[in-house]
């Protein structure tokens, strides 16, 4: 087909009259390429598909057809697009969308904040993570409240989102986090909306007061938010699906005979929904309703599933409430993300409660970038990301959605995970990913490099599946929001003056200074922790031979291939690196010695120098593969002085044994090296 005439078009013409829904067709004939599909976005999938393999050599026999098996595949809680994106994280937003559509996504995040909306202290940044609607719209309860200007910047930025969107056939959507904590400003003007106040232990350990959320249990909290979504709706007629998470982020109505009336939280929450429902009937929007019951253990889920309006379907994280072996500790888990394909036991309470009333369920996975592994973009783990998609069709299919998000191009070298994406969403059918490893690699790549890539992503995989997750030790919640990542190793007799700290603790969201990390996200034990440590070990080693398997391929490879494979080596250096600094972290904190610095103390912290050291080098060559946030600084990604940042973790934790050298720390030298 080299050099051929291509004709591009929707269903109607007679080669592709009855297409099937979400079908693309690529038809060859009298020297001309047909590219067609039943609507716009499977029109351009087909089109961006045969570019994709053609240049990769790969191209299909045609005639070629796909049809997904997936009716809606959607994006929730898409952090580089509307939680980075703002804080200076560039992207070119039209190849996002692009991307969405020849990956199989139907439906695209749409609420980000302006670069006018201010980077703010620890609570602050909790605004940016799927932001409030009220920031976007103006009403007369916003008046003494919020600034015109930056609503009306946040205001235009949506409206350009929802248009990049449309344009590229994609369903807007909107993530709410409802009745969210608002500024003291808001309560100060209607002190009678003040509802649950919000203060988890993160803010009473750094001595933060807590937050009010807005009161629907006042006649005009519910009127606040219906004014607020009939705006957004004036507005912003075409978005499709609001997805609401109603106990995260301190996000709470009252609980049971909490507020005024007394009510249930159940009933406020069914309350709000018909109140809502109301709301979208009014604007003419027929848009579909999703709630997440992330948190909502109190909240008996079968009187939410008996009063909610009907049209409400439920969004649920496929690993949710999952039990898992973190190292030889058997834990019932939040939700587990990169690390496992099995399902969760609340999905399947979900299924089994919406099946009662007709309710549709959106299951939600982590295939590509994630919670686990962000900051780093690209990680490959294809392995894993084929493995959600067959526990896809093996539990429920019809509506899914990707959460944290995936990568613009423009940004991500390393894509291999969505290459899978890509054939899976469009039926490749496969059973095995050796099945998928044609189409998902070079055709110019030879059988030798082949395998050493494929063994490089079983290191990668079996690297992944070790990972003790106590949760919380995910990079971005320990790693970054705790800022464990650039915080030195000290022992509570480590006499550090306080402004040496302040480079950790400006960036934090709750400013806590905690002596050992294990209640900081992770609630891991002593005892824990030194297996933990030596889980790592393992990791480690896996993931510094797929580095080595990676480069062996990229030396036995074509220069046509070197490339591709050459840009999976960064992203995996990361994951080494930030998983030797918990190799350390925990070898330290586990010695039973708390008021001593010892010799095995000291030497997991020589240990810990020498990574630093290759952090600060792989800066220099591998920053572009990191989220950092370039206007300042912000707690839930590295700022614009990463390298400052661990600069100083390595000039505190030299000082650590320098001061023990000269005498000034009470240190044991009787106690030999060990090294876990």
């Amino acid at each position: 087909m080299e050099g051929a005439d291509v004709v591009v078009g929707i269903a109607g013409v007679a080669r592709a009259a009855a297409l099937p829904e979400r079908t693309f067709a690529l038809v060859e004939e009298g020297g001309r390429l047909y590219i067609t599909g039943d609507r716009p976005r499977t029109v351009l999938a087909g089109a961006l598909y045969w570019l994709h393999h053609t240049a990769r050599g790969t191209a299909p026999a045609l005639p070629f057809t796909r049809t997904s098996p997936y009716r809606e595949r959607l994006i929730l809680e898409d952090f580089p697009f509307h939680c980075y994106a703002p804080t200076g994280f560039d992207f070119d937003p039209r190849a996002y969308a692009e991307n969405l559509v020849a990956l199989g996504y139907t439906s695209m995040e749409c609420n980000r904040f302006s670069r006018r909306e201010p980077l703010q202290p620890y609570w602050g940044n909790y605004l940016f993570t799927n932001p409030s609607v009220a920031p976007f719209v103006w009403t007369k309860w916003h008046e003494g409240v919020w600034q015109r200007d930056i609503v009306e910047a946040n205001a235009a930025e949506l409206r350009a989102c929802v248009e990049v969107a449309l344009e590229y056939d994609l369903d807007p959507s909107v993530t709410s986090f409802l009745p969210r904590p608002y500024p003291d400003v808001f309560f100060e003007v209607h002190p009678h909306l003040k509802g649950f106040y919000s203060r988890n232990p993160f803010l009473e350990r750094g001595n933060h007061p807590g937050k009010y959320c807005v009161n629907t249990d006042h006649p005009d909290g519910l009127a606040f938010y219906n004014s607020v979504y009939a705006e957004l709706l004036k507005a912003n007629p075409e978005i499709r699906h609001f997805f609401f998470w109603h106990s995260d982020l301190g996000t709470r109505f009252w609980g049971d005979g909490e507020g005024p009336s007394k009510r249930t939280r159940a009933e406020l929450v069914i309350e709000f929904h018909h109140e809502f429902q109301g709301v979208l009937d009014r604007a003419g929007v027929q848009a579909q309703v999703w709630i997440n019951p992330w948190h909502m253990d109190d909240v008996p889920m079968e009187k939410l599933n008996s009063g909610l309006p009907p049209s409400v379907g439920y969004a649920v994280k496929e690993t949710a409430g999952i039990y898992h072996y973190c190292g030889t500790t058997r834990i019932r888990l939040k939700d587990l993300n990169v690390i496992c394909a099995d399902i969760g036991e609340v999905p399947r309470e979900i299924q089994s409660l919406a099946k009662k009333s007709g309710r549709p369920v959106c299951i939600g996975q982590y295939l590509d970038f994630s919670e686990d592994l962000d900051p780093i973009m690209g990680a490959p783990h294809p392995l894993m990301t084929f493995r959600k998609f067959l526990t896809l069709n093996a539990c429920a299919h019809e509506t899914s959605s990707t959460n944290w998000g995936i990568l613009s191009p423009d940004v991500a070298k390393c894509r291999v995970n969505q290459d899978v994406i890509r054939e899976m969403s469009w039926g490749a059918g496969a059973s095995c990913i050796p099945e998928l490893l044609p189409v998902l690699m070079p055709a110019g790549l030879g059988e030798d490099a082949r395998g050493l890539v494929h063994d490089a992503w079983r290191k990668v995989d079996l690297a992944l599946q070790a990972w003790p997750q106590f949760w919380g030790l995910r990079f971005e919640d320990s790693g970054l929001r705790l800022r464990w990542l650039v915080k030195p190793f000290l022992l509570e007799c480590t006499p550090v003056p306080e402004e040496k700290k302040n480079y950790y603790l400006d960036h934090q969201l709750y400013r806590i200074d905690s002596p050992a990390p294990f209640q900081d996200f992770m609630d891991v034990t002593p005892a824990q922790a030194g297996e933990v440590s030596r889980c790592y070990s393992d990791m480690i080693e896996l993931l510094a031979r797929a580095e080595e398997l990676f480069g062996l391929a990229a030396e036995r490879a074509g220069a046509e291939c070197r490339e591709w494979i050459a840009v999976q080596i960064p992203p995996t250096r990361w994951m080494r690196l930030f998983f030797t600094t918990y190799k350390n972290l925990f070898a330290f904190h586990c010695l039973p010695e708390r008021d001593i610095l010892t010799a095995r103390h000291q030497q997991h912290i020589r240990e810990e120098i020498k990574n630093v050291d290759e952090i600060l080098a792989h800066l220099d060559e591998a920053r572009d593969c990191l989220v950092v946030a370039s206007l300042g600084k912000w707690g839930q990604c590295f700022g614009p002085d990463v390298g400052e940042d661990f600069r100083k973790k390595r000039e505190l934790l030299a000082w650590t044994l320098d001061t023990h050298s000269s005498g000034g720390l009470r240190t044991s030298a009787t106690i030999s090296p060990v090294i876990f």
